[in-house]
Parts: structure tokens; C-alpha cells; sequence
């Protein structure tokens, strides 16, 4: 019961703070399957709370021990069953690690797993703000290995999860959740000659090839700077390859097809970097020029890529404004009732926030841990003002039943709102210079073309 209630409420939380939460491979999960769930690791408690809703079962969590000396934190985690691990870099007035100061906690994850449980592991160890997958540890691979031949727990699947975050500290922007193929450890060796397994042998090609599955689920730049030349690339890119304009509901391009993207650019940069086709690279600078012209033309113009093939005719203008005209009668109360009544709990939420955070990991979490006690705060305060001054507690519940979904709508509106503004100035932009227009189409087209003959199409 409290595991489904902190699911729900963690599932809110997310909704309030990121914009859009994309699962992309559920399907790939094993529905009964004993399950060792390796994700990365990018931005603290948020990847927990991410990968439970996005896989369709149950999920036991691990983590650091040291959480475990918060007194409130430990009721709450063993609560919904957490199994602490205690890191070689937590390890206290110890000279050397203690090969087996997680046996524990190994046992307790293996028990899980013969009761057919979903158990989640951060296989990088650490939460961190790289460009790529920190090194891989060895104990997924050991927990796996352990499971199947020592205590004979059948049908073990390792599923690998990837978790690419549009900019994990900003208010709602965009996360993409993408599960990758599961290994099943039944039918996985080492090598293929039917030899059994050497269990150094084992475990090192084991985790060799939970990196490769993270990796391919994952984006992973060799620096900061190859990520800062990339990804703002990739954005672009998506959008003009788009070919039409999108919906405002979510005007922007798909972070699958902008992840995408970036692996096919990152691809081409290092194939680039490495080799030694003098015609190919000039053709690949050419583009980035032509791309980076064309970035700057949108800019000033007040033009949004995804807004790049917007109908400057007065029909579609027409329509649009009716369109939106209708929203704002029809939801404009609602997403005004929400706002009344959020506000205050989300504007201390994000203030706290702001102050508390010294790391890029820091503002979603801060954000969502201040706002599950202050959201409820108020959340009382308000119904108790409803039911003294009503003087029925029917009132002060049905009072309450509108607040979570009103404060989504809320949210999703500012969001639909603010693309409109973009769209109106797209158009507005469009038609008062045809000729301008015309110039970003002709450029389009050559962008859409060349994409592809240089790899970084769809």
C-alpha cells in the first residue's frame, strides 16, 4: 500500500516538474521474469523514481547505505524494500576494501530475485554530470552469475535502461526513458564453446557486455565539448527533419528522434576526427556551416526550428486562432483554478531549491523532495479553510479532488501557451517577409538532402 502510494505520488512529482516523460522499450521488460534492472546514473534520486514509473512491475531499490542514517529516510526505504550497499569510497577507517562488505546486501538481492522480483542497480556506482557512461562495476555481472550458479535462480534477465535528460535541472523540459535488450542469464556464457564458465572470465565479459547494452541506450560523448557541439545540433536537425509543423500539444521534436540524431552526428564527428577521407570531411564541414547559417537566420528571425514550415496563409491563421480562442475558453478556468491554488507550495518548492543547490543533480531533486511536503501542507491548510467556513468535510474532500489533476493542467497549459506565443511569432515573422520564407524553405530542403547522404538523417 505505501509503495503504491509514494509510486503515485513520485509519478505527480515528475509530471509537475518535467514537461514530458518518454518511455520508449517497455515492452522489452519480462513480465514475470526474475529482473536485475542497470540503469545510469545522471541525476540522483530522479532515476529512481524514473525507472519505477517507467517499468510495468514492482521495483526494489538499492543505493548508498550512508541514506540509511537519515532516521526518516531509513522508515521510508525499508518501507518499500531498499537494500543499502555500502560503496568502497563509504567505507569508513578502512585501509584497503573489503571484498566482502556487500555480501549482505548480495544476498539480500539474490533472495529477491528467487522470489522473482525486479531489482534496480546503478552499475556506474556513482551519480554524476559526464558526457558518458562512467566505468562500469563489477557487481551486476556478480549478482547475475551468483543468482544462476551458485543458488539456482532460473530465468534472471539483466535489463538495461538509459535515462538522456534534455536539461535535467530545468522545469519542464524533457526525459527520455529508453529500455534496451534484456540479456537473459539462462541462455548467456562467456564464450561459445559450451565450456562452463571461469568466474573471473565470466564476470569481466559479463560487464563488458552490460556497458555495451548501456551504451547503446545512452548518449555518450568522449568530452564536455564534443556534447556542447553536438546536441544543439541535434535539436535543430531533428526539427527541420520533421517536414511539417507539429502540434502545439508538443510543438517540439521528439527526444527520441533528437537521441537519435545526436548518436548518428556523434558517429559521423568521430569518423570524422579519425579518418582520413579529406572530401568527406570538407563535405561535413560544409554542412556544419550551412547549419550554423541557418541557426542564426531563425534566431534572428524569432524563428523556432520546429516552426520552420508554418503556413503563412490567412486560413491557417484563421483556424489557429479559433483553435486557440476555444482552449482558452474552455480550459483557461481550470488551468486558472490550478494556478490559484499551486503557485505558492510550487514558487517555495523552486525557491528552496534554488538556494539549496550547488551541483546540476541538485534543482530537479531539491525541487520535488521541498515540494512533496509543502504541495501537501497546503493541500491541508486549504481543506481545513473549506471545511470551516462550508462546515461539511463532503466539501472540503470534493475541494480537495480537484487540486492534483487541475495542477497538471496547469502546467501542461503554460506549456501549450507558451508555443503558441512561438508559433504566432513564426507566422507573423513568415508573412510579413516572403522572401525570407523562401530563403529558410530553400535552405531546409538542402538541410533535409544532405542529412541523409552525410549520415545524420533518419
Amino acid at each position: 500500500m505505501l509503495y503504491r502510494l509514494l509510486h503515485w505520488v513520485a509519478g505527480v512529482a515528475l509530471d509537475w516538474f518535467y514537461g514530458n516523460v518518454e518511455v520508449v522499450g517497455a515492452e522489452r521488460v519480462p513480465r514475470d521474469a526474475p529482473l536485475l534492472l542497470a540503469s545510469n546514473h545522471p541525476n540522483q534520486l530522479i532515476d529512481a523514481l524514473l525507472v519505477a514509473r517507467a517499468v510495468p512491475r514492482r521495483v526494489t531499490f538499492t543505493g548508498k547505505a550512508v541514506l540509511m542514517e537519515n532516521p526518516v529516510v531509513a522508515v521510508l526505504a525499508r518501507a518499500v524494500g531498499f537494500v543499502p550497499i555500502r560503496r568502497a569510497q563509504d567505507a569508513r577507517g578502512e585501509t584497503a576494501p573489503d571484498p566482502s562488505r556487500n555480501a549482505a546486501a548480495f544476498d539480500a538481492i539474490i533472495g529477491a530475485l528467487a522470489r522473482r522480483a525486479a531489482v534496480l542497480i546503478f552499475p556506474e556506482g556513482i551519480s554524476h554530470d559526464r558526457p558518458e557512461l562512467a566505468p562500469v562495476k563489477t557487481g551486476v555481472a556478480r549478482i547475475a552469475l551468483q543468482a544462476r550458479d551458485e543458488r539456482g535462480v532460473r530465468d534472471v534477465h539483466i535489463v538495461p535502461i538509459g535515462l538522456t535528460f534534455e536539461r535535467k535541472w530545468a522545469a519542464r523540459t524533457r526525459v527520455l526513458v529508453q529500455i534496451g535488450e534484456p540479456i537473459a542469464m539462462d541462455a548467456w556464457r562467456a564464450s561459445d564453446d559450451g565450456a562452463p564458465d571461469d568466474a573471473p572470465a565470466a564476470v569481466a565479459a559479463l560487464t563488458a557486455e552490460v556497458e555495451r547494452r548501456l551504451r547503446d541506450v545512452t548518449l555518450n560523448f568522449p568530452s564536455r565539448e564534443a556534447a556542447d557541439v553536438v546536441l544543439p545540433s541535434a535539436h535543430l536537425l531533428a526539427a527541420l527533419l520533421e517536414g511539417e509543423p507539429r502540434p502545439l500539444s508538443n510543438a517540439d521534436a521528439p527526444l527520441p528522434s533528437v537521441v537519435a540524431v545526436a548518436r548518428r552526428a556523434e558517429a559521423v564527428r568521430r569518423a570524422v576526427e579519425q579518418g582520413s577521407d579529406g572530401a568527406q570531411a570538407a563535405r561535413v564541414a560544409r554542412f556544419v556551416e550551412r547549419l550554423d547559417r541557418l541557426r542564426d537566420t531563425l534566431e534572428r528571425s524569432g524563428i523556432a526550428p520546429s516552426e520552420v514550415d508554418v503556413d503563412p496563409g490567412i486560413a491557417a491563421g484563421a483556424w489557429f486562432v479559433l483553435r486557440e480562442a476555444a482552449l482558452v475558453v474552455l480550459g483557461g478556468p481550470v488551468a486558472l483554478w490550478g494556478r490559484v491554488n499551486h503557485w505558492l507550495p510550487l514558487t517555495v518548492a523552486r525557491l528552496v531549491a534554488r538556494r539549496t543547490s550547488r551541483a546540476p543533480e541538485d534543482p530537479a531533486m531539491h525541487t520535488i523532495v521541498v515540494g512533496v511536503v509543502t504541495v501537501p501542507v497546503f493541500y491541508a491548510l486549504q481543506a481545513a479553510l473549506v471545511w470551516r467556513l462550508t462546515g461539511s468535510g463532503w466539501w472540503a474532500l470534493a475541494y480537495l479532488v480537484t487540486l492534483p489533476p487541475s495542477a497538471g493542467w496547469w502546467l501542461r497549459y503554460g506549456d501549450r501557451l507558451a508555443r503558441a506565443r512561438r508559433r504566432v511569432r513564426a507566422y507573423l515573422r513568415l508573412r510579413r517577409d516572403p522572401a525570407l520564407g523562401a530563403e529558410i524553405r530553400r535552405e531546409v530542403r538542402w538541410m533535409r538532402a544532405e542529412a541523409t547522404a552525410v549520415g545524420g538523417g533518419r
